[in-house]
C-alpha cells in the first residue's frame, strides 16, 4: 500500500473511532442513570472517564495528521448512543 493511501485509511479509521467513542459515551451516560447500585454507577463512571480520555487521544492524533472529526459520523454515532441509552 502506498503511503498516501495508508494515511487516508488511518485517518478514516481514526474518524470512525472518534465518532464511536462519542456513541459509547452517550450510551454509558444513559445506562448509568438507570442504575441504582452505587458500585455499578461508579464502575460506569470509571468507564466513561476512560472513553473520554480515548476520545481526546484520538482527537490529538487526528489533529497531528491535519484531520478533523467528521460531523456526519459524529451526529450518527451520537444518535446511536442516545438510542442505546
Amino acid at each position: 500500500m502506498d503511503p498516501s493511501r495508508a494515511r487516508e485509511e488511518l485517518i478514516r479509521s481514526l474518524l470512525l473511532a472518534h465518532a464511536g467513542e462519542l456513541g459509547a459515551i452517550r450510551a454509558y451516560l444513559g445506562h448509568r442513570v438507570s442504575l441504582t447500585d452505587r458500585a455499578h454507577r461508579q464502575a460506569i463512571r470509571d468507564i466513561l472517564i476512560d472513553e473520554i480520555h480515548h476520545r481526546r487521544g484520538v482527537l490529538r492524533i487526528l489533529d497531528g495528521l491535519g484531520a478533523a472529526p467528521d460531523p456526519a459520523a459524529e451526529r450518527k454515532m451520537d444518535r446511536v448512543g442516545r438510542t442505546i441509552s
